[in-house]
């Protein structure tokens, strides 16, 4: 497969509306952090010196494991019962103390000897500053000297029963649940809330960007969806709307942008913009991701696709599939389980998709497909045998594809991740357990949210007032369907920011190294 650079054409230029007004920031000069602050600071270096110490690995890992499930399956009867909407919006230190800091008591007493001091004592320190930073929230603006935030990236967790596979992402952050076998740690982090889990680089100015866990999950999902869709959606948007409280209120935040399934969850956004209104700016990400995505194609093929496949047309997929119509030329295929999403694309453009009647007849007609779905995909079941020579660009998170059943089959699989050239927006070192950087490498949505902010801060550099530089941002975040248009807006940012494609990857592993 030879890589390529070929320029994409984005939209037109920028419009201006009102929408934003602005936006104060408490700079507390002068006055000493507070006490949740130092906690966070302390919690930080553990973690950072528990990444560094040497673990047990392969069978001497899965036998801690072990020993950790029979000690929780003996602790908590509950432990495989489905969760009720109280565990999922209860946030509560003492529910944590005895699952998390009990895990951590009981690791120091049996296994003191394998699992490091600072693995025990940065997941004590991530209880204590957890809950100390977000109580602050309520705290008055004045007395939080440490609110230095410019955006935020919300996200939820991949992790959970059906899963497993994403456990990983949590060990950075809470360093003692890598003891826990990982179908159970999405469990363990029941009534948390929401926290940090990283930082990014600052600014000129000494503001930055955070990375905020949002508590939603795979198995919040499950567990509420069996009850009803509108009980999972309910409990999911307040649990998106504490996060961006948090983030907000207690680190001083001006643009937030959403990750994974949450602009879904909470249509778009508009269900955190009725809770704050016109005070941030709330964009959902897909206007990146749809721009990485056309960006991951032409790297990875040598010539504009004839036959292109969208498999799954829910937000992100639907509007791949539109962007697709309007960039490509050729075939454009599309499949969605919900036949009836199929059709009403198609009766929208008339002659420009071919509905596929199976995942099969999809994959057999399109040469590079773009999955946007929420489940793994069982090739066998489907009956897709041979892939060769076909490209795969999966956006389904958690993944739809994996990459040794891709291989197997004669395909390629590579995920949507981007990166700043410019190494401006950096993560200090997570890398969700699956990017090839830990620092650089970046979701579409996730850039999305940066540049908008990083964008904000030039227009204000060059003599735009704050009003009218806040109005500029509302404008071009993303509150809706994806269009061409929009989409191309965020391209021309990433091109004059420096976002591009990061080295071809799929679950944080190259896919074109030797």
């Amino acid at each position: 497969m030879t890589l390529v650079h070929a320029p994409v054409s984005w939209g037109s230029p920028v419009e201006l509306a009102p929408t934003t007004p602005e936006l104060v920031v408490i700079q507390g000069e002068g006055r000493p952090q507070p006490e949740s602050r130092n906690k966070f600071e302390e919690y930080f270096d553990l973690r950072i010196a528990a990444g560094y110490v040497e673990k047990p690995e392969g069978d001497e890992l899965r036998a801690i494991q072990e020993d950790v499930r029979d000690w929780l399956t003996g602790r908590h009867p509950d432990l495989n019962d489905p969760g009720s909407v109280e565990n999922y919006r209860t946030y509560d230190i003492s529910i944590v103390n005895k699952k998390i800091g009990g895990l951590v008591d009981f690791l120091k007493t049996n296994h003191g000897d394998k699992v490091s001091d600072f693995e025990r004592d940065a997941t004590s320190a991530f209880i204590e500053s957890t809950f100390a930073m977000y109580a602050d929230k309520d705290a008055a603006a004045e007395d939080l000297s440490d609110r230095d935030g410019s955006y935020a990236f919300v996200v939820p967790a991949r992790m959970s029963r059906k899963y497993p596979m994403y456990g990983q992402e949590v060990e950075p952050v809470i360093p003692a649940l890598r003891y826990v076998p990982n179908e159970l740690r999405a469990w363990m982090m029941r009534e948390c809330p929401p926290f940090i889990i990283d930082t990014y680089k600052p600014d000129e100015a000494g503001r930055r960007g955070y990375l905020i866990y949002a508590p939603v999950t795979e198995d919040m999902k499950a567990d509420l969806a069996a009850e009803s869709a509108t009980t999972f959606i309910g409990a999911s948007r307040e649990a998106v709307n504490d996060a961006v409280d948090f983030a907000y209120n207690r680190l001083g935040v001006r643009v937030v942008g959403l990750g994974a399934t949450l602009p879904a969850v909470t249509n778009y956004g508009n269900s955190v913009r009725e809770r704050f209104g016109d005070d941030l700016v709330v964009t959902t990400g897909h206007g990146g991701t749809a721009v990485l995505v056309c960006k991951t194609i032409d790297t990875l093929t040598d010539h504009r696709p004839e036959r292109i496949g969208v498999l799954g047309l829910g937000a992100i997929g639907a509007s791949a599939a539109e962007i697709a119509a309007d960039m490509y030329e050729g075939q454009i295929s599309i499949f969605d389980s919900v036949q009836s999403k199929a059709t009403k694309l198609a009766e929208r453009r008339p002659g420009r998709f071919t509905v596929a009647s199976d995942v099969a007849a999809l994959f057999h007609n399109s040469d590079v497909i773009i999955s946007a779905v929420t489940s793994p995909i069982d090739f066998e079941k489907a009956g897709v045998e041979d892939l060769s020579g076909k490209l795969i660009v999966d956006d389904s998170q958690p993944a739809s594809c994996h990459p040794k059943d891709v291989r197997s089959r004669g395909g390629t699989v590579a995920w949507v991740i981007g990166k700043d050239t410019t190494g401006n927006v950096r993560r200090t070192g997570y890398d969700y357990g699956t990017m090839v950087s830990p620092q650089a490498d970046l979701f579409g949505c996730e850039a999305e949210a940066a540049t908008l902010e990083r964008h904000w801060r030039t227009l204000e550099a060059e003599g735009v007032d704050r009003e009218q530089a806040a109005q500029i941002i509302g404008r071009l975040a993303i509150t809706g369907p994806v269009t061409v248009h929009s989409a191309g807006l965020i391209g021309r940012l990433f091109d004059r920011y420096g976002i591009g494609t990061a080295e071809p990857q799929a679950f944080g592993r190259p896919i074109l190294s030797a």
